[in-house]
């Protein structure tokens, strides 16, 4: 997904404070596969990352949510939200 990354390289670039909100499970899996770091890699861009598996929650709660406000420290009416779907 390289535009969705050079999107939120720009959007970083201007300033803006970014969340990764994520359904997951804790993994298990050793060592790293080249997918593995690659999202990584992605994921460490965003000045946080709210995981299901660690908080205990999940969307479309809106806890999850409000999880991701209080870190970034701003209001649901100052979010604006980049989603994309993964092909099944």
């Amino acid at each position: 997904r390289p535009q969705m990354v050079r999107a939120l390289d720009t959007v970083i670039a201007n300033g803006f404070l970014t969340a990764c909100l994520t359904n997951n499970v804790v993994s298990t899996s050793e060592p790293e596969n080249e997918r593995q770091v690659q999202v990584r890699d992605i994921m460490a861009r965003f000045h946080h990352v709210v995981e299901s598996s660690k908080v205990g929650c999940r969307k479309p709660e809106p806890r999850f949510y409000e999880i991701a406000c209080e870190l970034l420290g701003v209001t649901p009416q100052q979010c604006r939200a980049a989603l994309h779907a993964h092909s099944v």
